[in-house]
């Protein structure tokens, strides 16, 4: 590994818990260097090994905690009363990464890392049997598609699943659902799977022939 930029190590002090969390130090700190993301997440401007210039999000570990266990971890959030020292550092990696440095999440080109010393209770509030993530946003659902036959059509329809409705409401324990059939001459199956008022799972299948 060879290092082409710096590294400066913060003891952390009484003055410095007025920033509450190890993410509004960070942007204390580098004021000019550090970006928030729509999802309100840090990054630094920095170069791949193939010389592009994009987003690069830093790394985190903490001293005496194995790597494993980090990713519980949402570091962003650990209180400053509870971190003994910051340790940064960008660094550039002029060939292929160790194996160490994989397993931490370095990559050839800049990094950017942060380790922690941290007080003996610091990490109570994380569950390490759980592991952290973002989720991209939510998925909304779509409407499935069904053909709608107003008129003559030759288009041949080899549609193999030939309707779902995730929502269906009735009415005295019953509902209307009409479809049209594929081309091919099959049976299809039905299925149907609800829950009751009173939150009691219910579900039937029926099956019908097309000639």
């Amino acid at each position: 590994m060879h290092k082409v930029y710096f590294d400066t190590t913060f003891t952390i002090t009484r003055a410095d818990y007025k920033l509450k969390t190890l993410y509004d130090y960070i942007v204390e700190k580098y004021p000019k260097d550090a970006f928030m993301d729509d999802k309100h997440r840090l990054y630094f401007h920095g170069y791949t090994y193939d010389g592009k210039y994009t987003k690069m999000y830093p790394r985190f570990t903490a001293v005496g905690v194995p790597v494993y266990q980090t990713r519980a971890i949402i570091f962003y959030d650990i209180p400053m009363d509870q971190i003994i020292s910051v340790h940064f550092e960008r660094m550039n990696l002029s060939q292929r990464p160790s194996i160490a440095q994989q397993t931490t999440g370095f990559h050839m080109g800049d990094n950017f890392w942060f380790e922690l010393q941290l007080k003996p209770h610091a990490l109570d509030q994380f569950d390490f049997h759980t592991t952290n993530f973002d989720v991209e946003g939510y998925y909304e659902a779509r409407t499935f598609y069904s053909p709608q036959y107003n008129g003559a059509d030759t288009r041949p329809d080899y549609r193999t699943t030939i309707n779902w409705q995730p929502t269906v409401s009735t009415v005295n324990g019953e509902a209307t659902i009409s479809w049209y059939n594929a081309d091919p001459r099959t049976k299809v199956r039905i299925v149907a799977e609800g829950i009751t008022d009173r939150g009691v799972p219910v579900s039937g299948t029926l099956m019908y022939e097309v000639k």
